[in-house]
């Protein structure tokens, strides 16, 4: 562990206070027995810790997660910088990714026995896709002129998939996949997913640009916490049900992981598609 006196102008054991939204399995209000906090929680409160930070999570409506940071009223935010810049607060932000959150296609094998690919989304307007409302890909689904069923929850679109009153939906990968254990735990075999993602959202830390200090000491914390292989086998608490994909590791991060280590043969092997653990 680094002493701050690294870091000039830091206490030791000052509390980092960060807002953030439930979002499980990233983030989860309380403490879930056997697992932990959400695999992004987690993540941040090891890393600060490693920097003597205990860090305090303040979940908020979504509406209320870039007011927080702007009005000084947190010292982060545990989310996605794309709510910054929608405030016109992108000049005034810095953040550190720590994970990817893959917004992709499920499907069920029966529909789609052969499997699915697509090079371009208008490729898929003969089907029907299912989404979720105001969600980050709804523009993008529509730009793209496709045949949408929306819901207000991924839950319900997952429902509909399985009765088969769509052919797809749309979830983020470790998300959609929780969500199947716990709806369908005995008919998880009957689902797949396409790789390529309609959509890419870094899950970070964001900061105001002024509180550099803090930023600095999180990244050295998060740093030590992938160079010791804990950031992996935090993933892997809770990639439970699916395999780690390449793709979900920011390329930032991954490249400072040590690809020799035993937890990373799963991530290097030939096939890193999302499929489930045999």
């Amino acid at each position: 562990m680094t002493c701050l006196c690294a870091f000039p102008g830091s206490a030791a054991g000052e509390r980092v206070s960060i807002s953030t939204v439930n979002y499980p399995p990233y983030i989860y209000p309380d403490y879930v027995p056997f697992v932990g906090y959400g695999l992004g929680r987690d993540i941040v409160t090891e890393a600060f810790a490693l920097v003597n930070h205990p860090a305090e999570f303040q979940i908020l409506p979504m509406s209320r997660n870039v007011w927080s940071l702007r009005e000084g009223r947190v010292d982060a935010n545990l989310g996605v910088s794309r709510w910054f810049h929608a405030d016109g607060m992108s000049t005034r932000v810095d953040s550190v990714d720590i994970l990817n959150m893959n917004f992709v296609l499920f499907y069920k094998h029966q529909r789609f026995p052969d499997g699915f690919s697509f090079r371009q989304l208008p490729a898929l307007s003969p089907y029907t896709i299912g989404n979720v409302r105001g969600s980050a890909t709804t523009r993008i689904v529509e730009r793209a002129g496709l045949n949408v069923s929306y819901a207000s929850r991924i839950v319900q679109n997952l429902r509909k998939l399985e009765a088969g009153r769509i052919d797809f939906a749309i979830a983020v990968d470790l998300a959609g996949w929780q969500i199947i254990h716990e709806l369908f735990p005995d008919k998880m075999n009957e689902f797949a997913t396409i790789k390529k993602p309609v959509l890419t959202e870094p899950l970070a830390v964001i900061f105001r640009k002024e509180d550099r200090m803090l930023k600095d000491q999180f990244t050295h914390g998060f740093q030590q916490l992938i160079a010791s292989q804990r950031y992996i086998q935090i993933l892997q608490k809770y990639y439970q049900h699916v395999r780690i994909d390449r793709q979900d590791i920011p390329q930032s991060v991954y490249v400072h992981l040590d690809k020799s280590s035993p937890e990373m043969k799963h991530i290097l092997a030939e096939d890193t598609s999302l499929t489930l653990n045999e």
